[in-house]
């Protein structure tokens, strides 16, 4: 899949598989091109070319399906200054047909879920940046009828607790689901992306889990050690204790 712009391409030949029951993260820095790939699977922008496939629905000609059963965490929150946290989650639950106390009980379940069963009532003109994002979050995961879920850098902003908390809600609610999250927080990779993809310039340049691409890819650290010319004792010590701590670990003279 490929999107283009007047000012230049954003995404070149993305081609990825996506299992239920996994957290898919396409890691990269500002402008890699993770939101152009989400804004596509949403809808928001159609490819210049390429397809793509959800349980044999085309997002091409098949997107009013594919949306009905999506949860979407946009990059920015949209949210209503005329309601609260508890409307917000009320409006996503009757979109989905849920109603009464299901509803309700879900709600109750989300905000728990993030630290927000205290400000359920109060509007989100109140709301910091973190509790926004915390919200809306909630918004996208709310309800079981959610089967292709959508993060986009949902964690911006948010302090580390809470951070936590939004890993384990995102963690709970992936089983019989695909979740696609967007970061550029490799330890936010490490810690929830079954799989990880690797997204720079708008190329694909690496695919896998945590384990296989540090495997792979990863250098390790390199221990540079100053000392003074001839002082062998010292050099010696310095090797024991480092083959000690790191027994692969490649000694290099110069």
């Amino acid at each position: 899949m490929s999107k283009s712009y007047k000012r230049g391409t954003a995404l070149r030949e993305v081609s990825v598989t996506m299992n239920n029951g996994e957290v898919f993260v396409l890691l990269g820095h500002n402008g890699a091109g993770k939101s152009t790939l989400i804004n596509v699977l949403t809808g928001l922008t159609d490819a210049t070319y390429g397809e793509a496939y959800f349980r044999g629905y085309s997002f091409s000609t098949d997107m009013a399906q594919i949306q009905a059963v999506c949860g979407i965490c946009p990059q920015f929150d949209a949210l209503w200054d005329e309601l609260n946290a508890e409307e917000h989650l009320y409006v996503c639950a009757a979109m989905q047909g849920l109603h009464g106390k299901y509803a309700a009980e879900e709600i109750k379940r989300v905000l728990a879920a993030v630290d927000l069963s205290e400000e359920g009532k109060n509007m989100t003109t109140t709301f910091s940046g973190g509790m926004k994002r915390r919200l809306s979050v909630c918004m996208s995961v709310l309800g079981d009828r959610r089967k292709l879920i959508f993060l986009d850098e949902p964690t911006t902003g948010v302090d580390t607790i809470n951070k936590k908390r939004i890993w384990e809600l995102i963690e709970k609610v992936k089983e019989e689901k695909i979740v696609v999250l967007t970061t550029h927080n490799m330890e936010e990779a490490d810690a929830l992306g079954d799989k990880i993809a690797i997204l720079h310039q708008g190329t694909l340049k690496a695919v896998g889990s945590s384990l296989f691409l540090k495997n792979r890819y990863s250098n390790g650290y390199t221990l540079t050690v100053v000392m003074q010319k001839d002082d062998h004792e010292s050099s010696e010590t310095i090797a024991s204790l480092i083959k000690r701590a790191a027994p692969d670990a490649t000694l290099v003279y110069s």
